[in-house]
Protein backbone atom coordinates (compact mmCIF):
# COMPACT_ATOMS: atom_id res chain seq x y z
CA UNK A 1 0.00 0.00 0.00
CA UNK A 2 2.71 2.37 1.22
CA UNK A 3 5.47 2.02 -1.73
CA UNK A 4 8.63 2.86 -0.80
CA UNK A 5 7.37 3.87 2.40
CA UNK A 6 6.29 7.58 0.57
CA UNK A 7 3.46 9.36 1.14
CA UNK A 8 0.41 9.27 -1.11
CA UNK A 9 -0.61 12.52 -2.02
CA UNK A 10 -3.77 11.42 -4.04
CA UNK A 11 -5.11 9.69 -1.30
CA UNK A 12 -4.12 12.81 0.83
CA UNK A 13 -5.89 14.84 -1.34
CA UNK A 14 -9.01 12.66 -1.87
CA UNK A 15 -9.46 12.57 2.14
CA UNK A 16 -9.64 16.01 2.59
CA UNK A 17 -11.87 16.73 -0.16
CA UNK A 18 -14.56 14.55 1.97
CA UNK A 19 -13.82 15.61 5.12
CA UNK A 20 -16.23 17.51 6.81
CA UNK A 21 -15.21 20.13 8.99
CA UNK A 22 -18.48 20.68 10.90
CA UNK A 23 -19.31 16.94 11.94
CA UNK A 24 -15.31 16.27 12.51
CA UNK A 25 -16.90 12.69 9.68
CA UNK A 26 -15.75 11.63 6.28
CA UNK A 27 -18.85 11.47 4.53
CA UNK A 28 -17.76 9.25 1.49
CA UNK A 29 -20.37 8.38 -0.93
CA UNK A 30 -23.19 9.87 1.28
CA UNK A 31 -22.06 7.59 4.12
CA UNK A 32 -20.41 8.81 7.45
CA UNK A 33 -17.31 7.35 8.26
CA UNK A 34 -15.43 8.10 11.32
CA UNK A 35 -11.65 7.11 11.02
CA UNK A 36 -9.00 8.35 13.49
CA UNK A 37 -6.11 10.22 12.69
CA UNK A 38 -3.52 7.03 13.40
CA UNK A 39 -5.50 5.57 10.26
CA UNK A 40 -4.49 8.46 7.93
CA UNK A 41 -1.13 8.67 8.97
CA UNK A 42 -0.97 5.00 8.11
CA UNK A 43 -2.96 5.19 5.15
CA UNK A 44 -0.89 7.91 3.59
CA UNK A 45 2.58 7.35 4.98
CA UNK A 46 3.03 10.77 6.50
CA UNK A 47 4.89 10.75 9.62
CA UNK A 48 3.23 12.30 12.91
CA UNK A 49 5.87 12.76 15.13
CA UNK A 50 7.06 15.98 14.62
CA UNK A 51 10.07 16.04 12.31
CA UNK A 52 10.81 13.07 10.01
CA UNK A 53 13.53 11.15 11.64
CA UNK A 54 17.23 11.47 9.83
CA UNK A 55 19.56 8.45 9.49
CA UNK A 56 22.24 9.86 7.17
CA UNK A 57 22.92 13.22 7.33
CA UNK A 58 24.52 15.18 10.60
CA UNK A 59 22.49 17.08 13.47
CA UNK A 60 23.74 19.62 15.48
CA UNK A 61 23.18 18.67 18.94
CA UNK A 62 26.67 19.32 20.97
CA UNK A 63 27.29 15.46 21.51
CA UNK A 64 29.79 13.94 19.93
CA UNK A 65 30.15 10.33 18.87
CA UNK A 66 32.03 9.31 21.76
CA UNK A 67 29.96 11.38 24.39
CA UNK A 68 27.23 8.94 22.94
CA UNK A 69 28.63 5.94 22.99
CA UNK A 70 30.07 6.13 26.46
CA UNK A 71 26.56 6.91 27.81
CA UNK A 72 24.86 4.14 25.48
CA UNK A 73 27.59 1.37 25.21
CA UNK A 74 31.51 2.25 26.74
CA UNK A 75 32.26 -1.75 26.06
CA UNK A 76 31.60 -0.81 22.21
CA UNK A 77 34.50 -0.36 19.52
CA UNK A 78 35.11 2.02 16.58
CA UNK A 79 36.62 1.32 13.33
CA UNK A 80 39.86 2.19 12.55
CA UNK A 81 38.33 3.90 9.30
CA UNK A 82 35.99 7.32 9.72
CA UNK A 83 35.07 6.62 13.58
CA UNK A 84 32.36 4.70 12.88
CA UNK A 85 30.70 1.97 16.21
CA UNK A 86 30.94 -1.26 15.14
CA UNK A 87 27.56 -2.54 15.76
CA UNK A 88 29.05 -6.30 16.72
CA UNK A 89 30.54 -4.88 19.71
CA UNK A 90 27.33 -3.63 21.24
CA UNK A 91 26.49 -6.12 24.08
CA UNK A 92 23.08 -4.84 24.56
CA UNK A 93 20.78 -7.36 22.20
CA UNK A 94 17.67 -4.08 21.90
CA UNK A 95 20.36 -1.45 21.11
CA UNK A 96 22.35 -3.99 18.56
CA UNK A 97 19.25 -5.00 16.39
CA UNK A 98 17.80 -1.52 16.35
CA UNK A 99 21.05 -0.13 15.03
CA UNK A 100 21.30 -3.02 12.40
CA UNK A 101 17.76 -2.17 11.53
CA UNK A 102 18.46 1.89 10.95
CA UNK A 103 21.58 1.15 8.97
CA UNK A 104 19.72 -0.89 6.71
CA UNK A 105 17.35 1.33 6.39
CA UNK A 106 19.39 4.46 5.49
CA UNK A 107 20.81 2.37 2.74
CA UNK A 108 24.07 2.01 4.49
CA UNK A 109 27.33 0.49 2.45
CA UNK A 110 28.39 -0.86 6.08
CA UNK A 111 25.59 -1.60 7.50
CA UNK A 112 27.51 -3.17 10.25
CA UNK A 113 28.91 0.17 10.93
CA UNK A 114 26.92 3.31 12.31
CA UNK A 115 27.42 6.91 12.28
CA UNK A 116 26.52 9.52 15.28
CA UNK A 117 23.13 10.36 13.86
CA UNK A 118 22.38 6.44 13.46
CA UNK A 119 23.12 6.06 17.11
CA UNK A 120 20.78 9.12 18.42
CA UNK A 121 18.23 7.89 16.01
CA UNK A 122 18.15 4.46 18.32
CA UNK A 123 18.83 6.48 21.36
CA UNK A 124 15.15 8.19 20.73
CA UNK A 125 13.61 4.50 20.21
CA UNK A 126 14.83 3.21 23.11
CA UNK A 127 13.61 6.49 24.86
CA UNK A 128 10.73 6.92 23.18
CA UNK A 129 8.80 10.89 23.64
CA UNK A 130 4.90 10.34 24.25
CA UNK A 131 3.22 12.86 22.16
CA UNK A 132 -0.89 13.82 23.25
Amino acid sequence: MLPSLRAQPDLLQYLIRVWNLNEAKFIIRGQELEIEATYVYFLTGLYRRGERPCMTETQITGETMDMMMGRMCPEVKKSEKGGKLKITTVKDLSLCILLLTITRAAGSQAPHEAINTQLRLAADCMDPIVFN
